[in-house]
């Protein structure tokens, strides 16, 4: 689970048209947005404006994010049953070695 987002500075332009206060009601909404999925109810529409170009740009980062996530889990799966079969291989030849040794 993450526990950060990112602002782009890309879209400094459009935090340039706020307030002080509005911007602080649009970063307010993103922490919310981004911690308890909640969509702000009353913001200016310039407000509304940037607030829409974060959430998109952070549901493309969570997406991204989760995809790289399950590719991680994926590969330390694949490389632990890897390492699982490589001990059973060992143990076998560890085996026939012995076997060999007392015939």
């Amino acid at each position: 689970m993450r526990t950060s987002f990112i602002l782009h500075f890309d879209m400094m332009p459009t935090v340039d048209l706020l307030s002080n206060a509005e911007l602080g009601k649009v970063i307010k909404a993103v922490y919310h947005y981004n911690v308890n999925g909640e969509l702000p109810e009353k913001l200016s529409t310039s407000s509304s404006i940037l607030f829409q170009q974060i959430k998109a740009q952070h549901d493309r980062d969570r997406q991204h994010y989760e995809e790289v996530s399950q590719k991680r889990a994926q590969a330390a799966q694949a490389k632990k049953e890897k390492a699982a079969q490589d001990e059973e291989l060992l143990a076998l030849r560890d085996r026939l070695r012995s076997e060999n040794q007392q015939l």
